[in-house]
């Protein structure tokens, strides 16, 4: 968690979604990916996207900035300081992405260009999104490597993809992604693959910048040890669809719904030699396959009838606490007292 409490009360609303859609294939038999999500992120606010693989995490993320088109298909409200993002062209969003909102993809060795220097794929940046000449872009870039933690960030610039350890190419996207010092970071799996060690620098580096800049942020991520690790609130999603939003500490301390108690449960923890990990029975349904009503209810041990005929709706239980499920594991009275 960051060291300064996010207070809620005192903070503008950067980014609000509406029953936001997202869809592929044929209209007439839409695969829906993402299922009527909405959510809100203030200034400075590091928000958890957490689920499992194939939960509409990062489809979400490329919603936002419309990189799921053509073939994908968005409806619903991304209001952006004010402004819808949905209905605008190519050449308006692309006056939004990597200026106002940057994003740090999953994997940077097949994000980061394997044929230029990381110092041209950092001006780049600079280039498109700011008014700063050649010598005054190559300093800052100098200074973004160095900000992210690169030794002897001078003399790398000129240096490809493949003379940097993992860790280091993720720090390499995370200095491009703030070179026009976005007020919103959408980070996707920035940890993946790489070790405890590292995974902990980037994860604090990550909440540094955002204290720094009073940057928001949506970090997806399917390990809720790393959302404990930095990250003001909680939004758990499965089948596309949001099961639980709350503040961190509440949400782990006093988990309400059954896939959140489930991901909670999935953590290692230390125990008896060979003992069998904890995990969530069951496969999530796919694209093709998912039901109209409560999609969880096939792996959940609290489902009934009801579960399966019938789609829990949001409901907000408490101040900045929302749920969906017919059969929460405390009650909403829990919920408003803690």
């Amino acid at each position: 968690m960051s060291d300064t409490k996010f207070e809620a009360a005192d903070r503008p609303v950067m980014l609000e979604i509406r029953n936001l859609i997202t869809s592929f294939g044929p209209p007439e038999r839409p695969l829906v990916a993402v299922d009527r999500l909405s959510l809100k992120l203030r200034q400075g606010e590091i928000l958890g996207l957490v689920g499992e693989s194939g939960s509409g995490k990062s489809i979400t993320l490329r919603s936002i900035l419309g990189l799921i088109r053509p073939r994908g298909r968005v409806s619903g409200e991304i209001l952006w300081k004010g402004r819808d993002l949905v209905p605008l062209s190519e050449r308006a969003l692309g006056d939004i992405r990597g200026k106002e909102i940057a994003m740090i993809f999953q994997e940077p060795m097949t994000s980061l260009n394997p044929l230029l220097p990381v110092g041209i794929q950092i001006t780049e940046n600079l280039a498109a999104h700011t008014d700063l000449d050649a010598a005054s872009r190559r300093r800052e870039a100098i200074t973004l490597l160095d900000r992210v933690g690169i030794p002897g960030a001078a003399a790398r610039l000129g240096d490809f993809p493949h003379e940097f350890s993992g860790g280091m190419r993720q720090r390499v996207m995370i200095a491009i992604a703030l070179a026009s010092r976005p007020a919103l970071l959408l980070a996707d799996e920035p940890t993946t693959a790489l070790d405890v060690t590292i995974q902990d620098q980037i994860l604090r580096l990550l909440q540094s910048l955002a204290g720094e800049f009073g940057m928001s942020v949506i970090l997806v991520t399917h390990d809720m040890g790393v959302v404990a690790a930095c990250c003001d609130n909680v939004a758990v999603m499965y089948g596309g669809r949001l099961c639980e939003i709350g503040s961190t500490d509440t949400v782990i301390e006093r988990p309400a719904h059954p896939y959140t108690e489930g991901l909670l449960h999935s953590i290692p923890r230390g125990g008896a030699p060979r003992t069998p990990l904890y995990s969530i029975p069951g496969l999530p349904s796919g694209l093709a396959d998912r039901p109209a009503a409560c999609a969880f209810a096939s792996r959940c041990p609290a489902a009934t009838q009801l579960c399966r005929e019938t789609l829990p709706l949001p409901t907000e239980v408490a101040a900045g606490r929302m749920l969906a499920c017919h059969h929460p594991r405390r009650t909403a009275e829990e919920l408003r007292h803690g």
